[in-house]
């Protein structure tokens, strides 16, 4: 799939800006020109009233091509930002499950940095108890992400 980047939407963008001008452009001239072909404009030859026609006809041709041409722009700018935000979507969820995973060595890391009298204090293998305890949670966080399809 090819990359869209900004410099593509605001190509849309300016494309869909010009299809419009065209369009405010186009339906005064047709409407003039269905003005001319009223039955009061007798004064017209058969040859150029149907030139006229041929010319409306076209105006009309022209309007429509516009038309589809301007919503399909709108549609491809609508896809493009649901897909924009799609990935953003995925991005911050992404972004919560590392920082509730990487918050649970800190907070506990916070607690036992503290000079308050805390349990395993005196233990030889506080740390690694700590540290244990700590992995465990992290990885118990991680699967439960991992679950939910955030990571």
């Amino acid at each position: 799939m090819a990359r869209v980047d900004s410099d593509d939407i605001a190509e849309l963008t300016k494309n869909e800006e010009i299809l419009n001008q065209y369009l405010s452009s186009l339906a005064p001239l047709r409407v003039a020109m269905q003005a001319l072909t009223t039955p009061k404009y007798n004064s017209l030859f058969e040859k150029e009233r149907e030139q006229l026609d041929d010319l409306c006809n076209a105006f009309i041709q022209s309007e429509e091509i516009c038309n589809n041409a301007s919503k399909t722009i709108h549609s491809l700018r609508n896809a493009y930002q649901i897909i924009f935000t799609n990935n953003l979507h995925k991005t911050i969820k992404l972004l919560t499950a590392l920082t509730i995973i990487l918050s649970i060595p800190t907070m506990i890391a916070s607690i036992y940095g503290m000079n308050v009298h805390l349990p395993l204090a005196q233990s030889g293998f506080a740390f690694l108890i700590v540290m244990g305890f700590t992995g465990i949670l992290s990885v118990c966080a991680l699967w439960i992400f991992r679950r939910k399809g955030w990571l």
